[in-house]
């Protein structure tokens, strides 16, 4: 499980060399987060690395319910290292909608929306798989190129497999977009 991680972590530091092609404008980011202890948790505790890569349409191209910015579409590939409640790791890939408020260049802030889906390590009696689909929902701020974020995330297998409680998890990651 730690070589699944470890490949997971390579991946993403592997694609930060990924260029837009000419006409198209593309953000990355990198983000660094831990597990906060919730009740729905299921004493999760470890860190989470992550790579973005963000595809921003112009003023004219993209969807919008909100003038003027247009939603972005977003990749994300995660990899993380748990040590509770069993020291091992998980990886995940999502596809994420983002709305961000940008009032100067200095400062922004968004709103971000993914689905995807993740592998543990971890045997939660609560899901009877270790692959489960990922609905997350996100905040962040924006100072300059610096970003924190919080997230909160429900893992289930979607009734697959007996039981299937679900486990929450609540995020707090610092970043750099680049």
């Amino acid at each position: 499980m730690r070589i699944f991680s470890a490949t997971i972590i390579s991946l993403c530091i592997g694609l930060a060399g990924v260029t837009p092609a000419p006409g198209n404008t593309i953000d990355q980011e990198f983000m660094l987060g831990s597990y906060v202890s919730t009740l729905r948790n299921l004493n999760t505790e470890g860190v989470v690395l992550a790579y973005r890569l963000w595809f921003k349409p112009g003023q004219d191209d993209g969807f919008s319910i909100l003038h003027p910015r247009p939603l972005e579409l977003g990749f994300e590939l995660r990899g993380g290292c748990l040590w509770k409640p069993k020291d091992t790791g998980e990886g995940s890939l999502l596809i994420d909608l983002k709305y961000e408020l940008d009032p100067g260049n200095d400062f922004g802030f968004y709103l971000l929306a993914g689905l995807g889906g993740n592998y543990s390590g971890v045997s939660y009696t609560e899901v009877a798989t270790h692959f489960n689909f990922i609905e997350r929902g996100s905040l962040g701020i924006r100072i300059f190129r610096f970003i924190i974020q919080t997230s909160y995330e429900h893992r289930s297998n979607a009734g697959l497999r007996s039981p299937n409680r679900g486990i929450d998890l609540l995020t707090v990651s610092l970043g750099l977009r680049y």
